[in-house]
């Protein structure tokens, strides 16, 4: 049997929508089924037409809908097989496909094919409608983490199925994080590979081409600007002692009374923006990557990163960072319009610039600004509570000696000076998925980021940048899943979302598993606490032979159902047996905790950071097993969750 799917533009995207319709329509088919993929000028009442909004859709079908660059919109009318699915961009046009699969049963639990639910079904009685407008504009990924280049490809290629629209390649090309995967540093079995720049500039132009065919809004850098403004091409966090250009040095903050980078890392050591020198330097690094990389949609400018750090010399100290920080970016502005660039600039209210500029800074341009605030790197053990507007409050800057409560109020009260300062496009960035830690409190993570996201409206954000590790999907998908269709679709009720996820994920016992994982984590919590330090706590002994309990009896569902026909039954069981032998294992750190010497929780850690390295083929895509180890290692061998030099940025 051959079908039509007709595209009424010829977009790359849209034929790549067009593509992956044909594509899992073709796996859904209980007879075989082929698909010509055809040009129109309007669709046929015979088939499924493609396209945006003013591709020649009658009026009627549209409900006034408008095209729209920057806001997802999509209308989906197909009954028994023939219909349309158009969207207020090309972009739209995929997502709209996703959502009409979605609707049809399809159901994407993790990256990559095994993570695929994909029913059986009668294609000639295929019907959904749908008109579904983005809760929120911004919805992204961002890059962090121990990456191959297949796992960010296959994170891209997931995202837009579970309504991101969006991904943030940090630096200049990814080096940081495909670095930490491929050589393996601090890795007691696998061996380092030799991974260079020029690697990671080619792996970062393959996951652009990704992301440009899936229409995706590409967000790059951040990082590394004040480093290429004094020469130096780095693209990591890591020490750095190459001699500087003569006079470079002084352009350094002055921290203590002394001019040179903090605990030799480029990367975190700020600049000295009074001087215009300097300022010109990095307007001038920017401008000149804006004009070379017009691919890009969103180009984050922050300056240094971490805290504390801002350089103090008399001239600096006349102005606060944020209104150094402003002056820079209107000349940004002046020489980007020089040079004919159109290139969107994110700025950021992160560490010491979260206090707005002072009253008299001259407004920033909303059509060459958006604004991205930081302010997050919280616990993330309760969603985030309602403040009234009249209790903000904002501490006063005292330079690098400030120190803030983390509250609520202030919060909000940082969130407001900034927005009394810039009333455009403005999303939060928050790193829910950031550490190792999520790998047992899945359950309750989720509703965090469910709460949180829900409440994006009132804080007056349209969006979310997740800075968080790409292989966060063991043993489940679940918050991620939670982050994208929520994002997608703010009303979405949790219950009914979390039982979508099982069920998809796991299938006949899935209301089984997802007990286990509410109520392991529950213990874990009562029997650990996770903070600047990880202590047992008295409950300590009773949860975890509770615990053990727990693993015993689940790991008989899970030995039942591990043979499952379906492959993506089968695989999130096979995960989660793997998750099993972990859980047992850090059970007996923990049990070392509560009464061992510092050598027994040593001893019993090393066996569970040899284990779970060693064992990192079965789990590589959706764990990261070097963001887990790391923590840990933290914790038990510094003491610590957060120590510099080894974790000097601010999350």
């Amino acid at each position: 049997m051959r079908n039509t799917l007709q595209i009424l533009n010829t977009g790359e995207t849209t034929m790549f929508a067009a593509q992956e319709l044909a594509r899992y329509l073709r796996l859904m088919a209980k007879t075989p089924v082929a698909f010509e993929i055809t040009h129109a000028a309007r669709p046929s009442a015979s088939h499924i037409a493609l396209g945006v909004f003013g591709d020649g859709f009658p009026s009627a079908a549209l409900k006034g809908a408008k095209e729209s660059a920057d806001d997802d919109r999509i209308i989906v009318n197909v009954k028994n097989g023939a219909g349309i699915i158009a969207g207020s961009n090309q972009r739209s046009v995929l997502i709209g496909v996703y959502r009409f699969l979605h609707a049809l049963g399809c159901r994407w639990v993790r990256p990559g094919a095994e993570g695929e639910r994909i029913p059986r079904i009668d294609l000639a009685r295929a019907t959904a409608r749908l008109d579904e407008a983005a809760s929120f504009r911004h919805r992204v990924v961002c890059i962090e983490g121990a990456v191959s280049v297949e796992n960010v490809v296959e994170m891209v290629d997931w995202a837009p199925k579970v309504g991101f629209s969006g991904y943030f390649m940090q630096f200049p090309d990814g080096y940081a994080f495909f670095s930490r995967w491929y050589e393996h540093a601090g890795d007691p079995v696998k061996e380092a590979e030799p991974f260079s720049r020029n690697a990671a500039r080619a792996f970062t132009i393959r996951v652009e081409e990704e992301i440009r065919k899936r229409g995706m809004a590409y967000h790059a850098v951040g990082h590394g600007w004040t480093c290429r403004a004094i020469g130096l091409d780095i693209s990591h966090w890591n020490p750095v002692h190459t001699p500087l250009a003569p006079g470079v040095k002084e352009m350094l903050a002055k921290v203590n009374g002394i001019r040179d980078f903090r605990w030799d890392r480029p990367m975190i050591t700020s600049l000295c923006f009074s001087r215009a020198d300097v300022r010109k330097r990095m307007v001038k690094v920017i401008t000149d990557y804006s004009c070379q990389h017009p691919e890009v949609d969103f180009l984050h400018v922050w300056v240094d990163d971490g805290g504390g750090n801002k350089c103090e010399c008399a001239a600096c100290g006349k102005r606060t960072p944020s209104d150094w920080y402003v002056m820079m970016l209107h000349e940004l502005d002046r020489a980007l319009t020089a040079a004919g660039s159109k290139m969107r600039i994110v700025f950021i209210g992160y560490s010491d610039l979260l206090w707005a500029p002072k009253e008299g800074a001259a407004p920033l341009d909303p059509k060459r600004f958006s604004f991205v605030y930081a302010n997050g790197g919280g616990s993330y053990t309760a969603p985030r509570k309602p403040v009234a507007e009249t209790t903000p409050r904002v501490p006063p800057y005292e330079g690098n000696t400030t120190r803030r409560d983390r509250g609520p109020e202030e919060f909000l009260g940082f969130l407001r000076g900034w927005q009394r300062f810039f009333s455009g496009d403005s999303m939060l960035f928050e790193y829910y998925l950031g550490g190792g830690r999520q790998t047992f409190g899945q359950y309750s993570l989720a509703r965090v980021i469910h709460g949180d996201t829900r409440m994006l409206g009132d804080l007056k954000l349209d969006g979310l940048i997740s800075c968080q590790a790409s292989r966060v999907f063991f043993p489940t998908g679940l918050p991620m899943y939670v982050m994208g269709q929520t994002l997608w679709q703010r009303t979405i009720e949790i219950d009914a979302l979390f039982d979508d996820f099982f069920d998809a994920a796991f299938g006949g016992e899935s209301s089984v598993c997802k007990e286990f994982i509410k109520v392991s984590a529950e213990e874990i919590s009562k029997a650990v606490q996770f903070g600047a330090t990880m202590a047992p706590t008295p409950a300590a002994p009773a949860c975890l032979a509770k615990l053990d309990g727990l693993v015993l009896e689940f790991g008989k569902v899970v030995d039942r159902n591990i043979h499952v026909d379906e492959p993506c039954h089968a695989r999130s069981w096979y995960l989660m047996k793997w998750y099993l032998r972990l859980l047992t294992r850090m059970i007996g750190l923990f049990r070392a905790m509560t009464g061992g010497s510092a050598g027994a929780v040593l001893d019993e850690w090393n066996s569970v950071k040899t284990f779970v390295c060693g064992n990192e083929d079965r789990y590589q895509s959706v764990f990261d097993v070097r963001g887990f180890t790391g923590m840990f290692d933290r914790y038990i061998v510094s003491g610590k969750f957060s120590t510099a030099p080894e974790n000097v940025v601010e999350e």
